[in-house]
């Protein structure tokens, strides 16, 4: 009698290891593809609830807030770290991975939520309730997405392609680019 022996050929556990290996290759991507977006989408939702306790405050008091405080929304942020140095800044907080600030001068009034840390770092969301000059933020009480490539202290890394977050991530729509930023409406 023939004895037999039990078990896999070299060939075929290295056959099983690539098999598992491109499909890794392909997942993985998507996986942080997903947590990107989960990330954004906290983001967006504490946007939205400030944007509507702004309006809600103009509408209550005919002005817009100087800081967060004056709001009707508790933003649980801590650190005070500014996407944008502008001096119109009137109030900003921040966390690890964003940060939210107004913008108040005579000409605009927004509220800019910006990725501070991580590979979309210098992306993010803006939201324009006043504008009284001619500006790619036109179309006041949208928010947009954005992907901010010069003039602020954290700016969207060159080395991505154009869109990646907002497109990429956001599956925002291309709108218009001015001098700093790429603009892109969320679909």
């Amino acid at each position: 009698m023939k004895k037999t022996k039990n078990g896999f050929t070299l060939l075929e556990l290295l056959v099983v290891v690539l098999i598992i290996g491109i499909l890794a290759a392909i997942a993985l991507p998507q996986y942080q593809k997903a947590v990107e977006k989960s990330k954004s989408a906290q983001g967006l939702a504490l946007l939205k609830s400030v944007a509507n306790s702004i309006q809600v405050y103009y509408m209550v008091n005919s002005t817009y807030p100087n800081k967060f405080d004056d709001l009707d929304v508790d933003i649980p942020w801590t650190g005070t770290e500014s996407g944008l140095t502008i001096s119109a800044s009137k109030d900003r907080k921040s966390n690890e991975n964003w940060a939210i600030q107004i913008e108040k001068n005579a000409n605009v009034f927004a509220l800019y939520m910006w990725r501070i840390s991580g590979k979309y770092k210098g992306a993010g969301f803006i939201v324009v309730f006043m504008a009284k000059h001619a500006s790619n933020l036109a179309n006041e009480n949208i928010i947009r997405c954005f992907e901010r490539i010069k003039g602020a202290n954290i700016i969207f890394d060159e080395n991505l392609p154009e869109g990646s977050y907002c497109e990429g991530i956001m599956s925002a729509t291309y709108k218009n680019e001015d001098d700093w930023t790429r603009l892109y409406t969320l679909n």
